[in-house]
């Protein structure tokens, strides 16, 4: 092996401890070179990725909108969409599944999967910020009367 292949895999392997907690990037925890920052919610040196959030790492990103319920306000908004935390990624994973087997409106797949259209239009929001899903050209009425968007799987 190269000495150059050989610190890449060294450089690789530590990487993957240091993201799974095992151990520190560096030796010494205040070195920070080009390829590294501190992140900046939870201060642990992480390497750049393509997403660069703001500078945070990969953990602190997956804790962010649109992997995790978002709110636009501080009070009851905050407190619906902590609460539904832990439920939203099984939620968001059935809404695509339905998704993937034909195109519907947010109210048809809230009867599809009998659950509550305040519990299935957040998890089309995030499927769309995902890139999982997209608007179609069809709009079909809903419970109210009103025109409202097909989504499809992409």
């Amino acid at each position: 092996m190269k000495q150059t292949d050989q610190n890449t895999a060294v450089g690789l392997d530590r990487a993957f401890k240091a993201l799974k907690g095992e151990t520190p990037i560096h030796d010494d925890p205040e070195q920070i070179d080009e390829e590294t920052f501190r992140c900046g919610k939870c201060k642990r040196i992480s390497f750049y990725t393509e997403q660069g959030k703001d500078d945070l790492c990969v953990n602190c990103t997956l804790d962010l909108y649109p992997h995790t319920p978002g709110a636009k306000r501080t009070g009851t908004s905050k407190l619906a969409a902590d609460s539904m935390r832990e439920r939203a990624p099984t939620l968001r994973d059935r809404v695509l599944s339905i998704l993937k087997l034909e195109s519907l409106t947010a109210d048809e797949v809230a009867q599809n999967l009998a659950q509550s259209i305040l519990s299935i239009r957040p998890r089309l929001s995030e499927l769309l910020a995902l890139g999982k899903i997209v608007e179609t050209s069809e709009r079909r009425r809903n419970q109210s009367g009103k025109l409202a968007t097909v989504w499809r799987a992409v």
